[in-house]
């Protein structure tokens, strides 16, 4: 909101006000000896095993404080609040400012009435001041302060600072926490997060329950921000929809992880947690908005997570960081394609639509025209395959094996081929390394490394001029 110093500072003392009388009366009450109801609603953790197991309707689900004194109505739940004198003074000053009636209230409503969304802002923050203080005898001013402090900040701010948390969906670590670089890490979710994390979902995302929920660990993404804060509710909404977020981004550092680890790793879910500022409480969970989405590979939707699984350690990304960086830094958008293709083809049911993304990823990096493109890559891939330690192929068998990964993508686009990636319980022996699909794609991911460690034969002519004729 663009509001003045003045009426910024008015507007914060009169909800303070009204926060703490509300929290005052539900003092009141519970010295009285009157019990608070629980909610009927609620994530909780039961137990891991080794995925998080969730229940919503716990039987100790937390107390919800602000009913003692809001009410229990469906179209008038704040009804309690409206009759004490400092909400009212709230709602007057609110509704004599335009941009203030604008934020708490309905964005398709007629007539602007903040009553509602407001009341709801104040019963929360009460109820929330009773999770997380221990005082409950009398009002505790450092821990209100603090969560009035907290929602201060995202309601008057205009520059909203949060951090991106992407669940790794059904993928082990044997560790707790590992630095990407300055802005990202890989770390086991508190519980905490994990219970915050239940409600942020899409159902029309295609994402499977179970494998959003099969999550121990996850990349972590700093210093985002956002500056559309015009209205709590369209806030709240904006940031729980894929559309608010760099998702081209996120699959491209994903592709990194994948080649640093050389697993398939995906992910189901992707939220956000503010950084010291809310809109809005819910008992004692950490706010966070967000929505799943299906970015993972399809055998996971047959109870993978079911399936025993290795345990990445964290050597897995110790070049991650130092690749993202490059990437960064690069304009040149043939890595963009690559990254883009090795990553689908990871992730395609079709044996035949891998081979070809692959195909699609190679030709980016190693091809400027069209002529004799397959003898062509050939070469130029065996050449780079002797700056890969790992490589236990002679070059000539690396051009023997593009020349069949690209026979085979003739077969294909001209009809010629048809193959469904097999399921563990039909590849009847045939080992993963000889599949032509999982062997174009290593391929792809060698070659990938090979470039962002060797700027110098990043352009195609330059691998012929220092490699193949050997001239500087």
């Amino acid at each position: 909101m663009d509001l003045d110093e003045q009426t910024s500072s008015r507007f914060f003392t009169l909800f303070s006000l009204a926060c703490r009388r509300v929290v005052a009366e539900i003092i009141e009450r519970l010295n009285q000896g009157e019990k608070p109801p629980r909610r009927s609603y609620y994530p909780d953790v039961t137990k891991y095993d080794p995925y998080p197991n969730f229940e919503i309707h716990p039987p100790n689900s937390p107390p919800d404080y602000s009913r003692m004194i809001a009410g229990a109505g469906l179209l008038t739940p704040y009804a309690g609040l409206e009759n004490l004198a400092e909400c009212e003074n709230a709602l007057h000053f609110i509704r004599d400012t335009p941009d203030l009636a604008e934020y708490f209230s309905f964005p398709s409503a007629t007539q602007k009435d903040p009553t509602f969304l407001f009341l709801k802002c104040v019963a929360n923050t009460a109820d929330h001041y009773f999770h997380v203080s221990s005082w409950h005898n009398s009002i505790n001013d450092s821990d209100l302060s603090k969560i009035l402090s907290m929602i201060g900040n995202g309601i008057l701010s205009k520059d909203l600072l949060f951090r991106i948390i992407i669940p790794f969906a059904i993928s082990r670590f044997d560790f707790e926490r590992v630095r990407i670089n300055k802005r990202m890490f890989i770390t086991r979710m508190s519980r905490n997060l994990q219970k915050a994390r239940y409600g942020c979902v899409d159902h029309g995302s295609g994402a499977h329950q179970s494998v959003v929920q099969s999550s121990t660990h996850a990349l972590v993404i700093k210093f985002y921000h956002w500056t559309g804060n015009s209205n709590i509710l369209s806030a709240e909404q904006s940031l729980a929809t894929r559309f608010s977020y760099p998702i081209a981004e996120f699959d491209r550092i994903f592709s990194i992880l994948r080649m640093c680890s050389e697993e398939t790793l995906g992910y189901a879910q992707i939220f956000c947690v503010p950084h010291g500022w809310c809109l809005d409480f819910d008992a004692d969970l950490i706010e966070c908005y967000g929505f799943s989405i299906r970015r993972y590979p399809s055998q996971h939707d047959n109870f993978g997570w079911m399936h025993s699984h290795e345990g990445l350690l964290p050597e897995a990304f110790q070049e991650a960081g130092d690749l993202i960086e490059t990437l960064n830094r690069l304009d040149d958008n043939r890595f963009e394609v690559a990254l883009r293709r090795y990553s689908t083809s990871l992730l395609r049911d079709n044996r035949d639509d891998s081979i070809i993304d692959a195909a699609i990823g190679l030709e980016a990096l190693m091809s400027e025209n069209s002529q004799e493109i397959a003898h062509k890559l050939a070469l130029r891939i065996a050449a780079l395959s002797g700056l890969d330690s790992s490589e236990k192929r002679t070059k000539a068998e690396v051009f023997r094996a593009v020349k069949e990964l690209y026979n085979r993508r003739s077969k294909i686009v001209h009809g010629g081929l048809s193959q469904r990636r097999p399921t563990p319980t039909n590849v009847l022996g045939e080992m993963a390394s000889e599949m032509p699909d999982v062997a174009a794609t290593e391929m792809l991911r060698q070659l990938l490394l090979i470039l962002l460690r060797n700027p110098e034969y990043r352009k195609p002519e330059d691998v012929d001029r220092l490699l193949l004729l050997g001239s500087a």
